[in-house]
């Protein structure tokens, strides 16, 4: 997924980059969706496993029309290679690329060789990646504990998840606007402590004796901030896109990936600890989210920012908008006019 969104991100301009980037994640939450649908109707695990695991090999077949990120070979010291990808998404667009254009590789030595040792010599860097960590995990974390407890809500199992899932497609749609409007930082920030504020509200319901009113306010609370979630997921998936170069990006964004792998491995316990307390699984997914909103202040604004290439384009003594400016390959009107 993450080389997916990677891929499809870079092909985009400053303006059109949190619609491509989104654009992705509405597929995803269908494919949730649909595998409520067919685990309402096959039963048998294997069934359900073989029915899910089809689609792959179909798409697989594609994989050969996909074409490589010209970025990449930008950075990679291949400029003729990211030329003639241009130039077919120009012809497809309908907006021809200039035939005397000169694409400037930002790599010397056609790798990027070396550059993991020197970003341990960043220490504003290092100060994003385990701001990014911490926003990966804990938006895995929510996400992956408010379906894994579809089940303990109340109601039909696969209604429930049915409904916490679709939110996401209305979330990634504004999240388009929001982020393209109010910026990355300040709609990761809002959006997370109000996700944090809705898990909080969530688990006081959990208290008591079960009833309609309380069923009802929990499953409305969950979907409430599994929605502004996605707005969040979405925002971390954009926001460490545009702040690490090109060169490391695929590594990073891995990275930061894997973390958020923990955040779901961990949410499958979190949400048993209902058996000692109620409040406690719901309450903990809040206090973690407002913990790492907080963190969140340290990020820079990467709103309408062009992309680095390299890792000397980061930092400049944490001056992130002279990074930005330095960086550019073409201008920002050839980009967008290209893209």
């Amino acid at each position: 997924m993450i080389s997916i969104f990677i891929l499809n991100t870079e092909y985009a301009g400053p303006k059109k980059r949190a619609f491509a980037s989104n654009l992705v994640w509405n597929f995803w939450v269908i494919g949730l969706v649909l595998s409520a649908v067919l685990a309402y109707f096959l039963k048998d695990w294997k069934h359900l496993n073989l029915a899910t695991s089809i689609p792959g090999f179909v798409v697989f077949l594609f994989c050969y029309y996909i074409p490589e990120s010209a970025r990449w070979y930008l950075v990679h010291g291949r400029s003729d290679k990211a030329l003639h990808i241009l130039k077919q998404v120009g012809d497809v667009n309908g907006v021809p690329i200039p035939i005397d254009i000169v694409l400037e590789e930002t790599c010397s030595q056609g790798k990027s060789h070396g550059y993991s040792t020197k970003l341990f010599k960043n220490r504003l860097m290092i100060v994003y990646i385990l701001v990014c960590l911490l926003l990966w995990f804990t938006c895995s974390m929510i996400y992956y504990g408010i379906s894994l407890s579809s089940g303990n809500l109340g109601g039909d199992i696969h209604l429930v998840f049915i409904l916490t899932s679709s939110v996401s497609i209305p979330g990634h749609c504004i999240a388009i606007y929001l982020l393209d409007k109010f910026g990355r930082k300040k709609m990761t920030i809002i959006n997370l402590v109000l996700t944090a504020l809705a898990m909080i509200g969530a688990s006081l319901f959990s208290l008591g004796e079960s009833s309609t009113v309380n069923t009802v306010l929990r499953v409305t609370l969950s979907m409430l901030g599994k929605f502004l979630l996605q707005i969040v997921f979405d925002a971390a998936y954009l926001i460490t896109y545009e702040i690490f170069p090109t060169t490391l990006r695929n590594i990073l964004m891995g990275i930061s990936s894997a973390t958020a792998r923990l955040g779901s491995f961990s949410a499958s316990y979190i949400i048993y600890l209902k058996d000692v307390n109620p409040v406690l699984p719901y309450m903990i997914f809040g206090i973690i989210g407002i913990v790492s909103a907080i963190t969140c202040v340290l990020l820079p604004e990467t709103n309408q920012t062009p992309t680095k290439e390299t890792l000397a384009n980061n930092g400049n003594n944490g001056n992130h908008e002279q990074a930005d400016k330095e960086v550019l390959q073409m201008t920002e009107k050839e980009e967008i006019k290209l893209l």
